[in-house]
């Protein structure tokens, strides 16, 4: 597989599990700080809580793991374009400083990394969490995922992906 094949698989993943986004591959939007035409892998636009979302996803096929000068630039280049949320993907997986400096970094952009192979794993359309004979069906927004193991407090939690509710 090449960068570009990588690119465009997760475009597809995003297109299965969203039907309902409108999701296009390779675009190019005006940086609003730049004043130039900034490159997007994958644009995701939806509408949450009648808020209008612009999510930016960045695929990066390395033989390394990404460093945390790549997040940085990300996260400069998501604020550029406006994304209210973005998530860099890889084949390799992140340095401990890279994952430091997205989860950790700038409050104005919710930033999400992740292996592709995790991506596969986790996303979905939603889950039906139930007890007894009552069941919800419940949507898992872009980023997050609904956890349906047994939980003493509760049917199921809802956790951004990379985290959870066990202290580490």
């Amino acid at each position: 597989m090449d960068w570009k094949k990588y690119e465009k698989e997760i475009f597809n993943e995003f297109k299965l599990a969203y039907p309902d986004a409108k999701i296009s591959y390779n675009q190019k939007l005006l940086g609003k700080y730049s004043k130039k035409k900034r490159q997007i892998d994958v644009l995701i636009e939806f509408t949450s809580a009648q808020e209008k979302i612009k999510l930016i996803v960045d695929g990066k096929y390395y033989n390394k793991k990404v460093d945390v000068k790549e997040v940085e630039s990300f996260m400069s280049m998501a604020k550029d374009v406006e994304a209210q949320q973005a998530i860099l993907i890889t084949n390799k997986g992140f340095s401990k400083a890279a994952i430091n400096s997205a989860y950790y970094g700038s409050e104005e952009i919710e930033l999400d990394i992740l292996n592709f192979e995790e991506f596969k794993h986790f996303q979905g359309r939603g889950g039906i969490p139930y007890a007894g004979d009552h069941a919800v069906y419940v949507p898992a927004p872009i980023g997050w995922i609904l956890d349906i193991n047994k939980n003493r407090n509760a049917l199921a939690t809802f956790y951004q992906r990379g985290l959870n509710l066990i202290k580490q």
